[in-house]
Protein backbone atom coordinates (compact mmCIF):
# COMPACT_ATOMS: atom_id res chain seq x y z
CA UNK A 1 0.00 0.00 0.00
CA UNK A 2 2.87 2.25 0.86
CA UNK A 3 4.40 1.52 -2.49
CA UNK A 4 1.12 2.36 -4.20
CA UNK A 5 0.86 5.66 -2.35
CA UNK A 6 4.37 6.53 -3.28
CA UNK A 7 3.68 5.80 -6.92
CA UNK A 8 0.57 7.93 -6.76
CA UNK A 9 2.55 10.73 -5.18
CA UNK A 10 5.21 10.52 -7.84
CA UNK A 11 2.60 10.47 -10.54
CA UNK A 12 0.90 13.56 -9.05
CA UNK A 13 4.19 15.41 -8.95
CA UNK A 14 4.81 14.54 -12.59
CA UNK A 15 1.32 15.76 -13.56
CA UNK A 16 1.74 18.99 -11.64
CA UNK A 17 5.11 19.55 -13.27
CA UNK A 18 3.58 19.05 -16.69
CA UNK A 19 0.78 21.46 -15.84
CA UNK A 20 3.28 24.06 -14.75
CA UNK A 21 5.24 23.65 -17.97
CA UNK A 22 2.11 23.85 -20.10
CA UNK A 23 0.49 26.84 -18.29
CA UNK A 24 2.01 29.63 -20.43
CA UNK A 25 0.78 28.10 -23.65
CA UNK A 26 -2.78 29.46 -23.47
CA UNK A 27 -1.40 32.95 -22.83
CA UNK A 28 0.75 32.73 -25.96
CA UNK A 29 -2.28 31.60 -27.90
CA UNK A 30 -4.33 34.58 -26.67
CA UNK A 31 -1.47 36.96 -27.47
CA UNK A 32 -1.11 35.51 -30.97
CA UNK A 33 -4.83 35.80 -31.53
CA UNK A 34 -4.87 39.46 -30.39
CA UNK A 35 -1.90 40.21 -32.60
CA UNK A 36 -3.66 38.72 -35.59
CA UNK A 37 -6.80 40.78 -34.84
CA UNK A 38 -4.73 43.94 -34.46
CA UNK A 39 -2.92 43.29 -37.73
CA UNK A 40 -6.18 42.62 -39.50
CA UNK A 41 -7.60 45.88 -38.10
CA UNK A 42 -4.54 47.85 -39.18
CA UNK A 43 -4.55 46.27 -42.63
CA UNK A 44 -8.26 47.04 -42.95
CA UNK A 45 -7.72 50.65 -41.85
CA UNK A 46 -4.84 51.12 -44.25
CA UNK A 47 -6.83 49.44 -46.98
CA UNK A 48 -9.82 51.71 -46.33
CA UNK A 49 -7.63 54.79 -46.43
CA UNK A 50 -6.00 53.65 -49.66
CA UNK A 51 -9.40 52.78 -51.14
CA UNK A 52 -10.78 56.09 -49.90
CA UNK A 53 -8.00 58.04 -51.57
CA UNK A 54 -8.21 56.03 -54.80
CA UNK A 55 -12.01 56.05 -55.10
CA UNK A 56 -12.58 59.64 -53.88
CA UNK A 57 -13.20 62.31 -56.53
CA UNK A 58 -10.17 64.45 -57.34
CA UNK A 59 -10.52 68.14 -56.42
CA UNK A 60 -10.54 70.46 -59.44
CA UNK A 61 -7.39 72.22 -60.55
CA UNK A 62 -7.33 75.80 -61.77
CA UNK A 63 -4.67 77.80 -63.61
CA UNK A 64 -2.85 79.94 -61.06
CA UNK A 65 0.21 81.11 -62.99
CA UNK A 66 -1.20 84.63 -63.41
CA UNK A 67 -2.96 84.74 -60.03
CA UNK A 68 -2.08 86.95 -57.08
CA UNK A 69 0.52 85.02 -55.01
CA UNK A 70 -1.70 85.02 -51.92
CA UNK A 71 -4.63 83.70 -53.97
CA UNK A 72 -2.51 80.92 -55.44
CA UNK A 73 -1.28 79.96 -51.99
CA UNK A 74 -4.79 79.93 -50.49
CA UNK A 75 -6.26 77.77 -53.28
CA UNK A 76 -3.31 75.35 -53.27
CA UNK A 77 -3.57 74.95 -49.50
CA UNK A 78 -7.34 74.34 -49.65
CA UNK A 79 -6.86 71.75 -52.39
CA UNK A 80 -4.24 69.91 -50.33
CA UNK A 81 -6.72 69.76 -47.46
CA UNK A 82 -9.22 67.97 -49.70
CA UNK A 83 -6.56 65.52 -50.88
CA UNK A 84 -5.74 64.67 -47.26
CA UNK A 85 -9.41 64.49 -46.18
CA UNK A 86 -11.35 63.53 -49.31
CA UNK A 87 -14.39 62.23 -47.39
CA UNK A 88 -14.93 65.43 -45.38
CA UNK A 89 -17.65 67.89 -46.38
CA UNK A 90 -15.94 70.81 -44.63
CA UNK A 91 -12.75 70.29 -46.64
CA UNK A 92 -14.65 70.32 -49.94
CA UNK A 93 -16.72 73.30 -48.77
CA UNK A 94 -13.62 75.25 -47.77
CA UNK A 95 -12.06 74.67 -51.19
CA UNK A 96 -15.33 75.69 -52.87
CA UNK A 97 -15.54 78.91 -50.86
CA UNK A 98 -11.88 79.74 -51.53
CA UNK A 99 -12.41 79.23 -55.26
CA UNK A 100 -15.66 81.20 -55.32
CA UNK A 101 -14.09 84.05 -53.34
CA UNK A 102 -11.61 84.55 -56.17
CA UNK A 103 -13.92 84.20 -59.15
CA UNK A 104 -13.63 80.50 -59.98
CA UNK A 105 -17.37 79.78 -59.98
CA UNK A 106 -17.36 76.63 -62.11
CA UNK A 107 -14.89 74.56 -60.05
CA UNK A 108 -16.40 76.03 -56.87
CA UNK A 109 -19.87 74.68 -57.65
CA UNK A 110 -18.35 71.24 -58.29
CA UNK A 111 -16.79 71.34 -54.82
CA UNK A 112 -20.12 72.33 -53.25
CA UNK A 113 -21.78 69.39 -55.00
CA UNK A 114 -19.27 67.01 -53.37
CA UNK A 115 -19.72 68.70 -49.99
CA UNK A 116 -23.49 68.23 -50.25
CA UNK A 117 -23.06 64.53 -51.04
CA UNK A 118 -21.03 64.13 -47.85
CA UNK A 119 -23.32 66.31 -45.72
CA UNK A 120 -26.91 66.42 -46.91
CA UNK A 121 -28.19 68.13 -43.75
CA UNK A 122 -26.63 71.56 -44.33
CA UNK A 123 -28.26 74.38 -46.31
CA UNK A 124 -24.87 75.96 -46.90
CA UNK A 125 -23.65 73.75 -49.73
CA UNK A 126 -26.72 73.75 -52.02
CA UNK A 127 -27.20 77.49 -51.36
CA UNK A 128 -23.62 78.41 -52.26
CA UNK A 129 -23.76 76.08 -55.24
CA UNK A 130 -26.87 77.95 -56.42
CA UNK A 131 -25.02 81.29 -56.22
CA UNK A 132 -22.28 79.89 -58.46
CA UNK A 133 -24.70 78.26 -60.88
CA UNK A 134 -26.57 81.56 -61.23
CA UNK A 135 -23.37 83.25 -62.35
CA UNK A 136 -22.87 80.41 -64.84
CA UNK A 137 -26.41 80.71 -66.22
CA UNK A 138 -27.45 77.21 -65.17
CA UNK A 139 -31.04 75.92 -64.95
CA UNK A 140 -30.24 74.11 -61.69
CA UNK A 141 -30.39 77.22 -59.49
CA UNK A 142 -33.96 76.78 -58.26
CA UNK A 143 -33.63 73.04 -57.39
CA UNK A 144 -30.50 73.83 -55.36
CA UNK A 145 -32.28 76.63 -53.51
CA UNK A 146 -35.28 74.39 -52.82
CA UNK A 147 -33.00 71.88 -51.13
CA UNK A 148 -31.37 74.69 -49.14
CA UNK A 149 -34.76 75.97 -47.95
CA UNK A 150 -35.63 72.53 -46.56
CA UNK A 151 -32.45 72.64 -44.45
CA UNK A 152 -32.23 76.40 -43.80
CA UNK A 153 -32.14 76.34 -39.99
CA UNK A 154 -32.40 79.84 -38.51
CA UNK A 155 -31.61 81.85 -41.66
CA UNK A 156 -34.34 83.05 -44.03
CA UNK A 157 -31.84 83.98 -46.74
CA UNK A 158 -32.23 80.78 -48.84
CA UNK A 159 -36.03 81.17 -48.88
CA UNK A 160 -35.87 84.85 -49.84
CA UNK A 161 -33.32 84.17 -52.58
CA UNK A 162 -35.46 81.29 -53.87
CA UNK A 163 -38.46 83.63 -54.08
CA UNK A 164 -36.37 86.30 -55.82
CA UNK A 165 -35.20 83.81 -58.43
CA UNK A 166 -38.76 82.66 -59.03
CA UNK A 167 -39.83 86.30 -59.40
CA UNK A 168 -37.10 86.85 -61.99
CA UNK A 169 -38.66 83.97 -63.95
CA UNK A 170 -42.09 85.68 -63.73
CA UNK A 171 -43.39 82.98 -61.38
CA UNK A 172 -45.11 85.58 -59.22
CA UNK A 173 -47.43 83.34 -57.20
CA UNK A 174 -44.77 80.77 -56.15
CA UNK A 175 -42.39 83.64 -55.36
CA UNK A 176 -44.96 85.43 -53.24
CA UNK A 177 -45.61 82.19 -51.34
CA UNK A 178 -41.94 82.14 -50.24
CA UNK A 179 -41.99 85.78 -49.12
CA UNK A 180 -45.22 85.37 -47.16
CA UNK A 181 -43.79 82.28 -45.43
CA UNK A 182 -40.84 84.38 -44.26
CA UNK A 183 -43.11 87.16 -42.99
CA UNK A 184 -45.22 84.63 -41.11
CA UNK A 185 -42.14 83.76 -39.03
CA UNK A 186 -40.49 87.19 -39.10
CA UNK A 187 -43.06 90.01 -39.53
CA UNK A 188 -40.33 92.69 -39.47
CA UNK A 189 -38.24 91.23 -42.26
CA UNK A 190 -37.54 94.29 -44.45
CA UNK A 191 -36.25 92.24 -47.37
CA UNK A 192 -39.45 90.17 -47.48
CA UNK A 193 -41.52 93.38 -47.58
CA UNK A 194 -39.39 94.73 -50.45
CA UNK A 195 -39.80 91.44 -52.32
CA UNK A 196 -43.55 91.47 -51.76
CA UNK A 197 -43.57 95.03 -53.09
CA UNK A 198 -41.75 93.85 -56.20
CA UNK A 199 -44.25 90.98 -56.60
CA UNK A 200 -47.19 93.36 -56.19
CA UNK A 201 -45.70 95.67 -58.83
CA UNK A 202 -45.32 92.71 -61.19
CA UNK A 203 -49.07 92.05 -60.72
CA UNK A 204 -49.85 95.74 -61.30
CA UNK A 205 -51.11 96.34 -57.75
CA UNK A 206 -49.54 99.74 -57.11
CA UNK A 207 -51.20 100.37 -53.73
CA UNK A 208 -49.94 97.05 -52.33
CA UNK A 209 -46.51 97.87 -53.78
CA UNK A 210 -46.40 101.21 -51.94
CA UNK A 211 -47.62 99.66 -48.69
CA UNK A 212 -44.94 96.94 -48.64
CA UNK A 213 -42.16 99.33 -49.68
CA UNK A 214 -43.07 101.80 -46.94
CA UNK A 215 -42.93 98.94 -44.43
CA UNK A 216 -39.53 97.89 -45.78
CA UNK A 217 -38.06 101.40 -45.58
CA UNK A 218 -39.43 101.92 -42.06
CA UNK A 219 -37.54 98.79 -40.95
CA UNK A 220 -34.37 99.20 -43.05
CA UNK A 221 -33.59 102.60 -44.56
CA UNK A 222 -30.24 101.82 -46.27
CA UNK A 223 -31.44 100.00 -49.38
CA UNK A 224 -31.56 102.22 -52.48
CA UNK A 225 -33.80 99.84 -54.45
CA UNK A 226 -36.68 100.30 -51.99
CA UNK A 227 -36.71 104.07 -52.56
CA UNK A 228 -36.33 103.84 -56.34
CA UNK A 229 -39.22 101.39 -56.66
CA UNK A 230 -41.39 103.40 -54.26
CA UNK A 231 -40.71 106.62 -56.18
CA UNK A 232 -41.61 105.06 -59.54
CA UNK A 233 -44.76 103.50 -58.05
CA UNK A 234 -45.89 106.84 -56.63
CA UNK A 235 -45.26 108.47 -60.01
CA UNK A 236 -47.42 105.78 -61.62
CA UNK A 237 -50.17 106.63 -59.11
CA UNK A 238 -49.90 110.32 -60.04
CA UNK A 239 -48.44 111.37 -56.67
CA UNK A 240 -45.59 113.40 -58.17
CA UNK A 241 -44.69 115.48 -55.10
CA UNK A 242 -44.32 112.43 -52.85
CA UNK A 243 -42.47 110.60 -55.61
CA UNK A 244 -39.94 113.42 -55.98
CA UNK A 245 -39.40 113.56 -52.21
CA UNK A 246 -38.72 109.82 -52.13
CA UNK A 247 -36.34 110.09 -55.08
CA UNK A 248 -34.34 112.76 -53.28
CA UNK A 249 -34.04 110.33 -50.38
CA UNK A 250 -32.98 107.63 -52.84
CA UNK A 251 -30.17 109.82 -54.19
CA UNK A 252 -28.68 110.00 -50.70
CA UNK A 253 -28.41 106.19 -50.52
CA UNK A 254 -25.54 104.13 -51.85
CA UNK A 255 -26.14 101.76 -54.75
CA UNK A 256 -23.80 99.32 -52.98
CA UNK A 257 -25.89 98.77 -49.84
CA UNK A 258 -27.01 95.15 -49.72
CA UNK A 259 -28.79 92.63 -47.50
CA UNK A 260 -26.80 90.52 -45.01
CA UNK A 261 -25.99 87.00 -46.15
CA UNK A 262 -24.31 84.69 -43.58
CA UNK A 263 -23.37 82.15 -46.26
CA UNK A 264 -21.71 84.57 -48.68
CA UNK A 265 -20.05 86.30 -45.71
CA UNK A 266 -18.09 83.09 -45.16
CA UNK A 267 -17.02 83.20 -48.81
CA UNK A 268 -15.89 86.82 -48.44
CA UNK A 269 -13.82 85.91 -45.38
CA UNK A 270 -11.66 83.72 -47.62
CA UNK A 271 -10.74 86.54 -50.00
CA UNK A 272 -7.00 87.18 -49.87
CA UNK A 273 -6.35 89.16 -53.06
CA UNK A 274 -5.41 92.84 -52.99
CA UNK A 275 -8.93 94.12 -53.71
CA UNK A 276 -10.30 92.11 -50.76
CA UNK A 277 -7.56 93.43 -48.48
CA UNK A 278 -8.42 96.98 -49.59
CA UNK A 279 -12.10 96.42 -48.83
CA UNK A 280 -11.33 95.13 -45.35
CA UNK A 281 -8.97 98.05 -44.73
CA UNK A 282 -11.70 100.48 -45.79
CA UNK A 283 -14.13 98.84 -43.37
CA UNK A 284 -11.59 99.14 -40.56
CA UNK A 285 -11.02 102.80 -41.43
CA UNK A 286 -14.78 103.39 -41.38
CA UNK A 287 -14.92 101.88 -37.88
CA UNK A 288 -12.11 104.16 -36.70
CA UNK A 289 -9.36 101.50 -36.58
CA UNK A 290 -6.96 103.48 -38.75
CA UNK A 291 -3.74 101.91 -37.46
CA UNK A 292 -4.84 98.37 -38.29
CA UNK A 293 -6.05 99.51 -41.71
CA UNK A 294 -2.64 101.06 -42.42
CA UNK A 295 -0.77 97.99 -41.18
CA UNK A 296 -2.88 95.71 -43.36
CA UNK A 297 -2.21 97.75 -46.51
CA UNK A 298 1.47 98.25 -45.69
CA UNK A 299 1.87 94.49 -45.27
CA UNK A 300 0.13 93.91 -48.61
CA UNK A 301 2.44 96.45 -50.27
CA UNK A 302 5.61 94.88 -48.82
CA UNK A 303 4.52 91.45 -50.08
CA UNK A 304 3.98 92.94 -53.56
CA UNK A 305 6.92 95.33 -54.12
CA UNK A 306 6.21 95.60 -57.86
CA UNK A 307 2.47 96.21 -57.52
CA UNK A 308 1.37 99.73 -58.40
CA UNK A 309 -2.08 99.04 -56.97
CA UNK A 310 -0.63 97.97 -53.60
CA UNK A 311 1.45 101.14 -53.31
CA UNK A 312 -1.47 103.28 -54.46
CA UNK A 313 -3.78 101.70 -51.90
CA UNK A 314 -1.34 102.34 -49.08
CA UNK A 315 -0.76 105.93 -50.25
CA UNK A 316 -4.50 106.57 -50.44
CA UNK A 317 -5.02 105.30 -46.88
CA UNK A 318 -2.20 107.54 -45.66
CA UNK A 319 -4.03 110.49 -47.21
CA UNK A 320 -7.30 109.46 -45.59
CA UNK A 321 -5.41 109.39 -42.28
CA UNK A 322 -4.23 112.96 -42.97
CA UNK A 323 -0.59 112.05 -43.55
CA UNK A 324 0.17 113.77 -46.89
CA UNK A 325 3.95 113.87 -46.43
CA UNK A 326 4.04 110.08 -46.01
CA UNK A 327 1.53 109.53 -48.81
CA UNK A 328 3.43 111.42 -51.52
CA UNK A 329 6.37 108.97 -51.96
CA UNK A 330 4.01 105.97 -52.00
CA UNK A 331 1.76 107.54 -54.63
CA UNK A 332 4.72 108.66 -56.72
CA UNK A 333 6.15 105.11 -56.61
CA UNK A 334 2.78 103.73 -57.70
CA UNK A 335 2.67 106.12 -60.65
CA UNK A 336 6.23 105.25 -61.67
CA UNK A 337 5.10 101.63 -61.91
CA UNK A 338 1.85 102.54 -63.71
CA UNK A 339 1.44 106.17 -64.79
CA UNK A 340 -2.04 105.54 -66.24
CA UNK A 341 -3.98 105.33 -62.98
CA UNK A 342 -6.41 108.18 -62.29
CA UNK A 343 -7.06 107.65 -58.57
CA UNK A 344 -3.40 107.82 -57.38
CA UNK A 345 -3.00 111.03 -59.38
CA UNK A 346 -6.05 112.44 -57.61
CA UNK A 347 -4.73 111.62 -54.13
CA UNK A 348 -1.27 112.85 -55.10
CA UNK A 349 -2.85 116.16 -56.10
CA UNK A 350 -4.68 116.31 -52.77
CA UNK A 351 -1.45 115.60 -50.89
CA UNK A 352 0.43 118.35 -52.77
CA UNK A 353 -2.47 120.77 -52.13
CA UNK A 354 -2.30 120.09 -48.39
CA UNK A 355 1.46 120.66 -48.51
CA UNK A 356 1.00 124.01 -50.28
CA UNK A 357 2.60 122.76 -53.51
CA UNK A 358 -0.02 124.20 -55.83
CA UNK A 359 1.88 123.81 -59.11
CA UNK A 360 2.40 120.07 -58.49
CA UNK A 361 -1.22 119.73 -57.32
CA UNK A 362 -2.58 121.26 -60.54
CA UNK A 363 -0.43 118.93 -62.61
CA UNK A 364 -1.62 115.83 -60.70
CA UNK A 365 -5.32 116.82 -60.82
CA UNK A 366 -5.13 117.56 -64.55
CA UNK A 367 -3.54 114.17 -65.15
CA UNK A 368 -6.28 112.48 -63.09
CA UNK A 369 -8.92 114.24 -65.20
CA UNK A 370 -7.13 113.36 -68.42
CA UNK A 371 -7.33 109.67 -67.44
CA UNK A 372 -10.90 109.93 -66.08
CA UNK A 373 -12.70 112.95 -67.56
CA UNK A 374 -15.89 112.39 -65.52
CA UNK A 375 -14.07 112.49 -62.17
CA UNK A 376 -16.22 115.16 -60.49
CA UNK A 377 -14.13 115.24 -57.32
CA UNK A 378 -10.94 115.88 -59.31
CA UNK A 379 -12.59 118.79 -61.17
CA UNK A 380 -13.69 120.25 -57.81
CA UNK A 381 -10.25 119.93 -56.21
CA UNK A 382 -8.66 121.48 -59.30
CA UNK A 383 -11.09 124.39 -58.94
CA UNK A 384 -9.93 124.91 -55.33
CA UNK A 385 -6.25 125.00 -56.32
CA UNK A 386 -6.87 127.36 -59.24
CA UNK A 387 -8.87 129.65 -56.95
CA UNK A 388 -5.96 129.74 -54.50
CA UNK A 389 -3.73 130.65 -57.45
CA UNK A 390 -6.12 133.57 -58.24
CA UNK A 391 -7.21 131.94 -61.52
CA UNK A 392 -10.90 132.76 -61.00
CA UNK A 393 -11.93 131.95 -64.56
CA UNK A 394 -10.20 128.56 -64.48
CA UNK A 395 -11.67 127.79 -61.06
CA UNK A 396 -15.18 128.65 -62.27
CA UNK A 397 -14.84 126.42 -65.32
CA UNK A 398 -13.58 123.49 -63.22
CA UNK A 399 -16.44 123.88 -60.73
CA UNK A 400 -18.93 123.85 -63.62
CA UNK A 401 -17.35 120.65 -64.94
CA UNK A 402 -17.59 119.07 -61.51
CA UNK A 403 -21.32 119.81 -61.35
CA UNK A 404 -21.81 118.62 -64.92
CA UNK A 405 -20.60 115.18 -63.95
CA UNK A 406 -22.27 115.17 -60.51
CA UNK A 407 -25.28 117.54 -60.26
CA UNK A 408 -25.78 116.53 -56.60
CA UNK A 409 -22.30 117.62 -55.52
CA UNK A 410 -23.12 120.21 -52.82
CA UNK A 411 -19.54 121.43 -52.28
CA UNK A 412 -19.05 122.06 -56.00
CA UNK A 413 -22.32 124.03 -56.17
CA UNK A 414 -21.24 126.10 -53.17
CA UNK A 415 -17.79 126.79 -54.64
CA UNK A 416 -19.27 127.83 -57.98
CA UNK A 417 -21.66 130.18 -56.19
CA UNK A 418 -18.76 131.80 -54.31
CA UNK A 419 -16.70 132.21 -57.50
CA UNK A 420 -19.69 133.84 -59.22
CA UNK A 421 -20.16 136.28 -56.31
CA UNK A 422 -16.56 137.43 -56.77
CA UNK A 423 -17.27 137.99 -60.46
CA UNK A 424 -20.36 140.07 -59.66
CA UNK A 425 -22.71 137.49 -61.19
CA UNK A 426 -25.07 137.49 -58.23
CA UNK A 427 -28.14 136.09 -59.94
CA UNK A 428 -26.22 132.97 -61.06
CA UNK A 429 -24.57 132.82 -57.65
CA UNK A 430 -27.96 132.71 -55.92
CA UNK A 431 -29.05 129.91 -58.27
CA UNK A 432 -26.07 127.65 -57.43
CA UNK A 433 -26.01 128.49 -53.73
CA UNK A 434 -29.72 127.69 -53.50
CA UNK A 435 -28.93 124.33 -55.12
CA UNK A 436 -26.10 123.77 -52.61
CA UNK A 437 -28.39 124.66 -49.68
CA UNK A 438 -31.03 122.17 -50.89
CA UNK A 439 -28.38 119.43 -51.16
CA UNK A 440 -26.83 120.23 -47.77
CA UNK A 441 -29.50 122.01 -45.69
CA UNK A 442 -27.43 121.89 -42.47
CA UNK A 443 -24.39 123.64 -43.99
CA UNK A 444 -24.29 127.03 -42.26
CA UNK A 445 -21.50 128.33 -44.48
CA UNK A 446 -23.62 127.78 -47.59
CA UNK A 447 -26.51 129.59 -45.93
CA UNK A 448 -24.21 132.53 -45.14
CA UNK A 449 -22.96 132.75 -48.74
CA UNK A 450 -26.53 132.49 -50.04
CA UNK A 451 -27.70 135.37 -47.85
CA UNK A 452 -24.74 137.45 -49.00
CA UNK A 453 -25.51 136.76 -52.67
CA UNK A 454 -29.19 137.57 -52.17
CA UNK A 455 -28.27 140.84 -50.47
CA UNK A 456 -25.95 141.76 -53.33
CA UNK A 457 -28.69 140.93 -55.82
CA UNK A 458 -31.18 143.16 -54.00
CA UNK A 459 -28.61 145.93 -53.79
CA UNK A 460 -27.88 145.58 -57.50
CA UNK A 461 -31.60 145.67 -58.28
CA UNK A 462 -32.09 148.84 -56.18
CA UNK A 463 -29.31 150.62 -58.03
CA UNK A 464 -31.08 149.97 -61.30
Amino acid sequence: MASTDENSSDSSEIDNSSAIEQAPRPRRSVFNRDLVILCLFLFSLIGYQVWSRISAPVPPEVALTEADPDVAEAITSARKLVLSRPRTADAWGHLGMTLQAHGFSSPAQACYAEAEKLDNSSAQWPYLRATCLKELGSNEVVPCLERAVKRRGQSFVPQLVLGENLLEQNQVDPAEKQFLAVLASDPKNARAHLDLGRAARARGDLRATVEHLEHSIAIESRIRESYDLLSSSLHALGEKTRADDVQREANLRSQKASWPDPYLDQVSEREVDLSAISRRANLLFGKGDTELALKMLEHAMLKRPESASAKAGFGRMLMLCNRPADAIPQLEDALRLDPNMSVPNFYLGAAFFQQGKDHEAVKAFRRSIELQPNHAEAHYELARVLYRQHDLEGATQSARESLRFNPNFARAAQALGVFLIEQGKHEDAVLYLTQAAALAPDDKETQRFLRAAQAKLIEQSDRH
